[in-house]
């Protein structure tokens, strides 16, 4: 089964976080304002602060449960910490709250597959290869899951998916 560690995946999660989920249009998107421990907790994500950006990421969603986003990225800074329980809660959480809210599927089931619950985790990914199926990341994703659930053909065209998406992003294989 492999086990596979991208390069820089914090600096991933905060590029997706920013791509899916950028401070313009957020209170759009939710009913609840933006907190300013969110934006805070941002700034300290895009820094690399993993600590402070946790904590700001609890406080916002105290102050805003109802807020997506602030549990999104709770997800994607516990999953860094190798926090999977606490990630899966979070971004299950996110799902309850926006079902359709791009890249948390995906983060799910990578965090199910650091834990190695590999059925859980294609479900989630294929959730996202459904929902937005031009994301390479999250055909890449299929397939290294694919891979350690040892349907080798399935992650051929998973794989083969993510390359035909992105040919020259370097990351994808």
């Amino acid at each position: 089964m492999p086990k596979i560690r991208t390069r820089s995946l914090f600096v991933a999660l905060a590029w997706m976080s920013l791509r899916f989920i950028a401070p313009s249009g957020l209170s759009a998107q939710n009913s609840t304002s933006e907190p300013e421990s969110f934006r805070k907790a941002s700034d300290a994500m895009r820094r690399g602060d993993l600590n402070t950006a946790g904590a700001g990421f609890e406080a916002a969603t105290k102050q805003s449960p109802d807020f997506a986003p602030a549990h999104f990225k709770l997800g994607l800074v516990r999953e860094e910490q190798g926090q999977f329980e606490e990630a899966i809660a979070s971004l299950q959480k996110a799902l309850s709250l926006k079902p359709g809210m791009h890249g948390a599927n995906l983060f799910l089931g990578i965090a199910y597959y650091r834990t190695n619950r590999f059925e859980p985790a294609i479900a989630a990914v294929k959730k996202e290869t459904a929902a937005y199926p031009k994301d390479a990341s999250a055909w890449m994703w299929q397939g290294v899951i694919q891979l350690a659930m040892d349907r080798p053909g399935d992650a051929v065209v998973a794989l083969d998916k993510a390359v035909s998406l992105a040919p020259d992003n370097v990351d994808i294989l």
